[in-house]
């Protein structure tokens, strides 16, 4: 061998070697910062939060880290994209998760926190007759989880954030539960399709839509929100052939699946229950068109947010709903309806996440629209 092959292979295991290295140090990052925020949850259980860490890990290392250890010729700037994914993606995804997923089989999972609830309350005839599972699929065909009682009269259909699945909303069913809406209520948790994120620097990852910026001025993408839109559509298609009565629906959604809720119950051809939206914010602008049967009957709206949000700022949402209000008051809505009915929620000390004050005021809020029945 040569002088000058010698060199080069040198060279050649130099890249690989710093490339690997550098992508176990990006690994590294995101295990530490996964374990960090798992930390912060209000779980006393220890090893919950440190499965939530391993967890976040093993997702990383399967859909981003190997992925880029295949090009090592592009390492540094994989190494950048795969540290910014793994930052935004746990931004993104509601990080004060309490429930832990086991899977039950190929057919349905179980909630963890919510099994444990029922085991420890021996004289409650409710755990005793109801299987605590959520089935897979969103009920129409497309990739979610569900839970559908056989004697229901309403439904909740959630969709979550950027980047996160059905999964990571599980715990509403305890809400149910706890709301005592859990035997007559259907929760329908759809999985967004994976697309490139322009956000993110075009790497695929769930989403309702594409994310081009973050500030107000930013371009949104249309086509993508009406395609989601169109979906929701479907579910709600659905659920009222089954039986279920328009009034007795609501949509809702953390932050980017907020917006989608915002923009199919604005718009819906039926008089919906209402929306809600955590963390979120009021999509397209004056290129909504409002359903005017809205006008004589205000949706019901609640809109929670964070004080110390940083990725959908808080002023956005209460942005949102003052154009909501104004467009209906400029309809023909009376202002004190649209002010009594569409509420806005601040939590101090909160970011782009969900705290249990948050999910206490949105059991309320389920109680009033699926407990007057």
């Amino acid at each position: 061998m040569t002088s000058r092959a010698v060199a080069r292979f040198a060279r050649f295991a130099n890249l690989h070697f710093f490339g690997i290295l550098g992508l176990f140090v990006v690994e590294s990052i995101c295990f530490s910062s996964a374990f960090l925020v798992s930390n912060s949850l209000p779980s006393p259980d220890r090893a919950l939060r440190q499965n939530l860490a391993a967890l976040s890990a093993a997702r990383f290392s399967t859909r981003v880290a190997a992925p880029h250890a295949r090009a090592a010729s592009s390492v540094a700037s994989s190494a950048r994209k795969s540290l910014l994914v793994c930052l935004l993606a746990s931004t993104f995804q509601k990080r004060d998760t309490t429930g832990v997923l086991q899977v039950a089989g190929s057919s349905e999972v179980a909630v963890g926190r919510y099994v444990a609830t029922c085991a420890g309350a021996a004289a409650s005839p409710s755990c005793e007759k109801m299987p605590v599972v959520l089935s897979p699929g969103d009920g129409n065909g497309g990739e979610g989880l569900h839970w559908k009682p056989s004697n229901a009269n309403g439904t909740l259909i959630f969709m979550h954030g950027l980047g996160d699945t059905a999964g990571g909303w599980t715990e509403l069913l305890q809400l149910f539960e706890a709301a005592q809406i859990h035997e007559n209520t259907r929760l329908i948790l759809p999985t967004a399709t994976t697309r490139p994120v322009t956000l993110n620097m075009g790497v695929r990852m769930t989403a309702w839509s594409d994310i081009r910026g973050l500030s107000a001025d930013a371009k949104e993408d249309k086509e993508g929100l009406m395609a989601s839109k169109a979906r929701i559509d479907k579910i709600i298609e659905a659920e009222i052939k089954a039986g279920i009565d328009p009034s007795r629906i609501l949509v809702g959604g953390f932050s980017q699946g907020g917006a989608l809720a915002y923009l199919v119950g604005l718009t819906s051809p039926h008089k919906l229950g209402g929306i809600v939206a955590l963390s979120s914010w009021c999509p397209l602008g004056k290129e909504i068109e409002v359903s005017p049967h809205y006008v004589q009957a205000v949706p019901r709206i609640l809109h929670c947010h964070g004080a110390l949000d940083e990725m959908v700022r808080p002023v956005y949402g209460q942005t949102s709903v003052e154009s909501v209000r104004n467009r209906l008051i400029d309809l023909g809505a009376r202002p004190e309806k649209c002010q009594e009915d569409i509420t806005f929620k601040m939590y101090q000390g909160l970011g782009h996440s969900a705290n249990q004050q948050e999910l206490n005021d949105l059991k309320a809020f389920l109680s009033r629209v699926f407990g007057s029945q």
